[in-house]
């Protein structure tokens, strides 16, 4: 499941002595793009993420006024 990635992914930069500010925005920003992959693409699983869908993900943040990066 793409929850179980995504805590690997935050173990992972915990581990490379990234500030806790820059853990924060990660798990947060990560967090928001796993709510939108589960809600509005419909999707489960690691390998359903395409390029379109972070892509669109990005439009989606643009057009509530945060920065698509």
């Amino acid at each position: 499941m793409i929850e179980a990635v995504a805590k690997e992914y935050l173990v992972e930069i915990e581990v490379r002595k990234i500030t806790k500010k820059t853990i924060t925005s990660y798990r947060n920003n990560l967090n928001i793009f796993l709510r939108y992959c589960k809600e509005v693409e419909c999707i489960s699983e690691m390998d359903e993420i395409a390029l379109a869908v972070v892509r669109k993900f990005s439009l989606f943040m643009s057009e509530k006024g945060k920065k698509g990066s």
